[in-house]
């Protein structure tokens, strides 16, 4: 599975190519973009997200996206109560 994260906004219908279906694998660091209390806080300030099918690098550049193939290591992982 691939992740994506979102460099200068939100994931949305408009900030995605069209007919890309979208879930957060980690919620915003931004509070109020997502309310998600089920899965960790993310520590970029959008969010980590998962597509319905892999994006092309042109769709990556046009849309401000970049690539994490690996998770991020636990310690900088946070519970949407806790305080980085």
């Amino acid at each position: 599975m691939t992740y994506y994260i979102p460099l200068y906004r939100p994931a949305s219908f408009a900030t995605l190519p069209a007919g890309v279906s979208w879930s957060f694998v980690e919620a915003p660091a931004m509070t109020g973009l997502a309310n998600r209390p089920d899965l960790p806080r993310s520590i970029h300030r959008y969010g980590v997200i998962e597509t319905s099918r892999p994006l092309s690098l042109d769709e990556l550049d046009r849309f401000g996206l970049i690539v994490q193939e690996a998770a991020e290591e636990p310690s900088q992982m946070h519970t949407m109560g806790d305080r980085p």
